[in-house]
């Protein structure tokens, strides 16, 4: 899967003097992971009390990632809310090689 890329304010990002940037493999199904659970959490903002909106955030992306390639390599999916920012949730998806991966959701 080829994607453009998205920089963390979802814009666009450019190369200058070339054309747009773009993602593929891992990267573009990260990148379509924090995508989706930014665009679920701006539409249900107000909708959902703030004590559930943890799980879910968690239920929505592990649903998201269950539909992407690379779902056999993810050893844990972790939401919960920022220690220092208590109206942010951080997502973090941890592989089987230990690697990590992790976005901030907010608006």
């Amino acid at each position: 899967m080829i994607d453009v890329r998205a920089d963390d304010t979802l814009d666009i990002v450019f190369i200058p003097g070339v054309d747009i940037d773009t993602v593929t493999g891992r990267e573009a199904d990260e990148q379509a992971l924090r995508i989706a659970v930014i665009a679920f959490f701006e539409q249900v903002i107000g909708e959902i009390d703030r004590p559930t909106i943890i799980q879910k955030i968690e239920l929505y992306a592990r649903r998201v990632v269950e539909s992407l390639e690379f779902v056999e390599e993810i050893d844990s999916l972790r939401v919960d809310f920022s220690p220092t920012d208590p109206d942010v949730a951080r997502v973090e998806v941890v592989y089987d090689t230990g690697e990590a991966f992790a976005f901030d959701v907010n608006n």
